[in-house]
């Protein structure tokens, strides 16, 4: 069963009814549901340095999930919260054992910050502390940086001793899968932490990435994520079905009509599953033809039932109960299960938005 809503029939805009481009189908699966990927199917284009491509398949470990590998108390840092994605250069002269010294240097760049009249979204009486710490079991490979987590707290200034702080902004850097031959061509004391993960007001984003571009000569960028990389994570999180009991496959589109229209189109995890496994062949990998066919019989059979092309508009949110993604670069992780996948998947996409 699929399920389509905030959108109906009655509402299908007349210069959208036009003919799929579907050629020689080759199969069904899941019900009547027609597969066929059509050699004219294009993808989202990368900006890439010439030792970084996209891969034309992805290693899907089925027995790696970061709840495995990871201590409880560090895995609930990155579950559950609402993560904007960024970029990041190389940092320069950056080390793992002076965090202690990192956490002392950023809390007092917050407080000269204050100081000079900076505006702060959680009150001007406030005192801030920061603590750097180190998650291990999130790199993977060997030239992996060891991913770092950062905490800002924050209490009231004349507070009652013993008054709990509050945790007002978290952020992590991480490196899964980066490529290796690349991580070994850096000059000597950079250290690579292609993605940033950042929760809490905007001004303290800024601040911090102010403070490592100053401390680190590094550059920050806010990272995207393109239909390509949505329809990676569709599929990744659609193959879990046989490990973990989710409920639901939901994309999200917008098409470009006046007022926009705006498309739910929900998938029962069951038929997306069936779907999946007509389609899929290997055990430990996804490919490119397997993920793209997938996303082309999904919108081939939203185009029967309604006559609209898909592809006319933007992909902008795949969500499951193990996860949402959206396009302008925000993601929760509510599991474990595949997190790396996705982290190498986000590694990736942040090396190649990067400036040449």
């Amino acid at each position: 069963m699929f399920f389509f809503t905030c959108l109906s029939a009655r509402d299908v805009p007349g210069d959208l009814h036009s003919t799929p481009n579907i050629s020689n189908p080759n199969g069904y699966a899941s019900g009547n549901l027609e597969t066929g990927l059509p050699s004219s199917r294009k993808y989202a284009s990368f900006r890439r340095f010439s030792l970084h491509k996209p891969p034309s398949s992805r290693e899907i470990n089925k027995a790696n999930n970061l709840s495995q590998k990871i201590e409880p108390e560090q895995i609930s840092l990155l579950i559950g919260k609402d993560w904007h994605l960024h970029y990041v250069t190389p940092l320069y002269k950056f080390s793992h054992s002076a965090i202690r010294s990192y956490s002392r240097q950023l809390s007092a760049f917050i407080a000269a910050e204050k100081q000079k009249g900076v505006p702060f979204d959680m009150g001007s009486d406030n005192i801030f502390r920061v603590n750097f710490s180190i998650i291990l079991g999130i790199a993977e490979k060997e030239g992996d940086s060891e991913a770092v987590f950062i905490q800002i707290y924050t209490k009231q200034f004349f507070a009652i001793q013993g008054t709990t702080e509050n945790v007002i902004w978290s952020g992590w850097l991480a490196c899964v899968n980066c490529n290796t031959e690349y991580i070994s061509s850096l000059p000597p004391r950079f250290t690579y932490f292609p993605l940033f993960c950042s929760n809490g007001p905007e001004t303290m984003t800024a601040i911090v990435r102010t403070w490592f571009q100053k401390t680190f000569d590094c550059n920050f960028g806010n990272l995207s994520i393109n239909y390509s990389n949505l329809s990676w994570l569709a599929a990744i999180w659609t193959d879990c079905k046989q490990t973990v009991d989710f409920k639901y496959l939901k994309l999200s589109w917008t098409l470009p009509l006046r007022p926009p229209l705006d498309v739910t189109y929900t998938i029962n995890s069951e038929d997306g599953w069936e779907l999946w496994n007509s389609i899929h062949k290997e055990n430990d990998q996804i490919t490119l033809e397997e993920m793209g066919q997938f996303m082309y019989v999904l919108e081939s059979h939203f185009f029967r039932h309604f006559k609209v092309h898909l592809t006319f508009g933007e992909l902008i949110e795949v969500s499951t109960s193990l996860g949402v993604v959206q396009k302008n670069g925000r993601i929760k992780f509510l599991s474990g299960e595949r997190m790396t996948a996705i982290l190498t998947l986000l590694t990736e996409n942040a090396v190649l938005m990067m400036p040449v």
